[in-house]
């Protein structure tokens, strides 16, 4: 299953959350269980997103642990445009 998270910094960990996601290990980050697909980042905002695949939410609990204490993360699941079209046809094929 994919997720979509979203994040804010909050405005007085800025400098701490830069300083701990400068020196991360990136390859390392994620726990068994998370396969990241894209992760992208608004400087000017102090905001991001990424992408991930996960079979269920727990090792997503375990990875957002390391960074609530800095930030805010919404998360929900999400499909592909392929999926999503089926699911509307199916939707509409059960009307009269």
């Amino acid at each position: 299953m994919k997720f979509m998270l979203t994040w804010s910094i909050k405005t007085e960990n800025r400098h701490v959350v830069f300083e701990r996601f400068s020196n991360a290990d990136l390859s390392q980050e994620m726990p068994e269980g998370i396969k990241l697909i894209g992760r992208w980042h608004s400087i000017g905002d102090f905001t991001g997103c990424c992408i991930i695949e996960a079979e269920n939410e727990a090792p997503i609990f375990q990875w957002l642990l390391l960074w609530n204490d800095l930030v805010d993360v919404n998360y929900k699941p999400v499909v592909e445009d392929e999926e999503a079209q089926q699911i509307a046809k199916d939707l509409f094929a059960s009307k009269p």
